[in-house]
């Protein structure tokens, strides 16, 4: 499962278009954009902007990755372990 405490790497990307990176998680809970700016918190329930605001769902896809998605259950970012 994808959360803050997992010392895997993940690469993040738009659900909507597979080949958009919108960057990586590594380990600590962050994922950055590959400029390194972070852009959300990742914990067990989901993604949040860096300022607290819940953007997302973990809906887990195994251990390899899982698939965030909004409220209404709209897939938003597929996270795929590397």
């Amino acid at each position: 499962m994808v959360s803050e405490s997992d010392s895997y790497r993940y690469n993040v990307f738009r659900a909507d278009d597979p080949t958009q990176l919108v960057g990586r998680m590594e380990g600590d809970g962050f994922v950055r954009s590959p400029e390194n700016k972070i852009l959300y918190r990742v914990n067990r329930e989901g993604f949040s902007t860096k300022l607290g605001k819940m953007v997302g769902f973990t809906r887990d896809a195994g251990r390899d990755g899982a698939t965030i998605v909004d409220e209404h259950g709209k897939a938003l970012f597929s996270v795929i372990r590397v």
